[in-house]
């Protein structure tokens, strides 16, 4: 039908590649006008049900790297990749680093480390550095994001 060349980088947030991806609409929405309207064969495809806040959910057993793109892909202006304290508590977490480690202790997904470059949470390979935090309506960032987890080193996030 139509396809075009472009660059994607890993450190892109989800908006900015919508920005990229608006122009392109433009120029399918102009080639699409030109083109013969067909109907759908539903025998060879059918029609996708939509996202729902569930695909936000965080799997710390899946590898960082998908963790990062999750919360890359969800982040402002969507309702962002979220996870769960032990005690119930909703966090958003709207800015992460991709971290990749070697030879740390292998604790279980989820497990929050606090070190002094900042606050990680281990996945299956791998762990995120936390930038950018929501919980309970209060957004953090920087040292108030290890103030929020400093009582809570070692919990494992769900």
């Amino acid at each position: 039908m139509m396809q075009e060349a472009g660059s994607v980088y890993s450190s892109y947030p989800g908006h900015a590649c919508n920005i990229r991806l608006n122009i392109l609409y433009v120029k399918l929405f102009n080639y699409l006008r030109s083109s013969p309207l067909l109907p759908q064969d539903l025998s060879s495809g059918s029609y996708f049900g939509g996202r729902t806040p569930e695909d936000g959910r965080i799997d710390w057993r899946r590898p960082a790297v998908e963790i990062y793109n999750l919360i890359r892909a969800v982040t402002t202006p969507y309702p962002g990749a979220f996870t769960f304290s032990p005690d119930g508590r909703k966090i958003i977490i709207w800015r992460a680093l991709l971290e990749d480690e070697t030879d740390r202790q292998k604790d279980p997904p989820g497990t929050v480390a606090i070190e002094q470059e900042g606050v990680f949470v281990r996945a299956a390979k791998g762990r995120v550095k936390l930038l950018d935090i929501e919980c309970m309506g209060k957004r953090m960032a920087d040292h108030h994001i290890f103030e929020f987890f400093q009582d809570r080193k070692g919990i494992i996030l769900s």
